[in-house]
């Protein structure tokens, strides 16, 4: 047997990933998804049982998301037979269901049950909210006025997060409603936002789970649209809660995948707030995880994403501020300026700022893109791991068999050496 022993002195080594303690204070999006990501959604889209109407609604919502039609199979005809149906819940689903089914349009022909439905003594908010989404879906009149009462009745009263998003959820859906009626529901937002719990410092969630915190994010958006009005949560809130829901991103139940998607697609598109996942030049470097490599030639690398995966470059406009040692007490380096668009990334030599050693730091990054409003990017502070060149210094060979040493020597590299061996029959 021969064994090698090689000594090797390492000076001037990588920089180690940043510490947990570093990365849990900067509430930056931790991933945006990526195309596996979406493959796992449409196969959960697509896996459904095509005889549940349920299921089928679930799958409807979810596939929309990623512009996937997954309800191929689906009868209409099988649908029809609840549209007018007095259970209130599965009037919804195959209401909601015949929106992605060819040629089967959603149609109430006895719109007077619904109302019949808003006067029922054990009317509850879950069940208002069928009743309203239903009438929306089939273009069905609706008594607006009754609607408004029952809300506030149910506003008035309810305390849950679940409870709540339904009655935001279901103000949105309230058509003709005026400015004043419709705000009279904002300090629901407040009412929700106060009862999530926080972990890690990076993430905020409800205590039922994914389901529950990807409905209140999205009811919460779709309120604020109705009320065309921000809704009243800070860009770190609302990066923490899409902290969490991206962790669960690759759930398997098609209810839960299918309400994910829709706050993914919500946070993604609304007009008041989008987070964006901040990464280099290679998928394993995201600003919220372990931050962006910066090797020895010292140039940047950033890549923006918004949630749903897209790459942002039209009218995007990336600006570094200072670059600031991660310790105690420590001075700017300097001013880093610009980033210019370089193949498909932004770039910038930060060399330009002076002499940079190995090590982390903090970069202040502002990104804004022409009608957006990017979550979280303005002079936010993006760490950075610094490494240098390893230097090779004081190599020692020695290499030897089960009996004595065939060779023992210092090294001087790059210089090769040669090593001669027998080997018996």
């Amino acid at each position: 047997m021969i064994r090698f022993w090689l000594s090797v002195t390492l000076v001037t080594v990588a920089a180690s990933a940043a510490s947990m303690e570093e990365s849990t204070t900067l509430a930056l999006p931790i991933g945006a998804l990526n195309d596996q990501d979406k493959q796992h959604f449409k196969e959960i889209f697509s896996s459904f049982k095509k005889d549940s109407i349920k299921e089928a609604h679930y799958a409807h919502i979810g596939g929309s998301v990623f512009d996937f039609n997954s309800l191929e199979g689906v009868s209409c005809d099988t649908l029809k037979t609840y549209f007018d149906s007095s259970d209130l819940e599965m009037q919804y689903y195959a209401l909601s269901a015949a929106r992605g089914v060819k040629s089967c349009i959603p149609k109430i022909s006895q719109s007077s049950l619904l109302g019949e439905a808003l006067k029922g003594e054990r009317l509850t908010i879950d069940q208002l909210y069928y009743i309203v989404a239903s009438a929306s879906f089939a273009s069905s009149p609706i008594d607006k006025a009754e609607v408004l009462k029952l809300l506030n009745k149910f506003a008035a009263k309810e305390t849950s997060p679940s409870g709540l998003s339904a009655i935001l959820a279901t103000v949105a859906l309230v058509k003709g409603a005026t400015d004043m009626e419709l705000e009279a529901f904002s300090p629901l937002v407040k009412k929700i936002a106060e009862q999530a719990d926080e972990a890690d410092g990076i993430i905020l969630f409800f205590e039922r789970g994914a389901y529950t915190t990807a409905f209140a994010i999205e009811s919460i958006f779709q309120y604020s649209t109705a009320v065309k009005k921000a809704p009243a949560l800070t860009e770190r809130q609302i990066i923490k809660f899409y902290n969490f829901l991206y962790a669960r991103r690759r759930a398997h139940q098609i209810r839960t995948s299918a309400r994910l998607a829709s706050a993914f697609k919500v946070l993604s598109t609304n007009s008041f707030m989008n987070p964006v996942a901040v990464y280099g030049a290679t998928a394993s470097e995201c600003a919220g995880v372990s931050g962006i490599l910066v090797t020895s030639s010292r140039l940047l690398h950033l890549r923006l994403f918004d949630i749903l995966g897209n790459q942002l470059d039209a009218n995007v406009t990336v600006q570094a501020g200072s670059l600031v040692p991660v310790a105690e007490s420590a001075i700017p380096v300097g001013r880093v300026g610009e980033l210019k668009r370089f193949k498909e990334m932004f770039e910038v030599d930060l060399a330009k700022v002076g002499a940079l050693p190995r090590g982390h730091y903090n970069l202040e990054l502002t990104v804004t893109q022409k009608e957006k409003k990017l979550a979280g990017l303005s002079k936010a502070m993006i760490p950075l791991r610094v490494v240098s060149p390893v230097k090779i210094n004081k190599v020692h060979l020695k290499v030897q068999d089960s009996s004595k040493t065939l060779f023992d020597s210092a090294l001087k590299y790059p210089e090769k050496t040669e090593v001669r061996m027998q080997h018996s029959a």
